[in-house]
């Protein structure tokens, strides 16, 4: 089984930011970090592995046409397998919200 990887935008707030167990707290001042609208750029965007270059891991944002729009990891993936996308933010801003969208092909 293939697994690929959709991200969705990540989401940055601010300092003061309380976690609340349980609960999903998005502050008022949350902003979007830039997959979306290539603020973080291709090159800033790797991944554990790829399975083929029109593939990568830059070719992971949602809604957008180029590549395949999507990132597969190498091989047949089995549920002990680690992979991951790695996006380098340059900065350190405190993330509150991740997401993803995976596809069984």
């Amino acid at each position: 089984m293939f697994r690929c990887f959709f991200l969705l935008a990540l989401l940055s707030g601010c300092a003061k930011c309380a976690v609340i167990p349980g609960e999903l707290y998005m502050p008022s001042r949350a902003s979007a970090l830039g997959m979306h609208d290539r603020t973080i750029r291709d090159e800033d965007i790797t991944g554990s592995s790829q399975w083929y270059k029109s593939i990568g891991p830059q070719y992971s944002r949602l809604q957008h046409e180029e590549g395949s729009s999507v990132w597969c990891p190498v091989g047949l993936l089995q549920p002990e397998d680690v992979q991951f996308p790695q996006i380098d933010l340059h900065n350190l801003p405190l993330v509150v919200l991740a997401g993803n969208f995976r596809q069984d092909s």
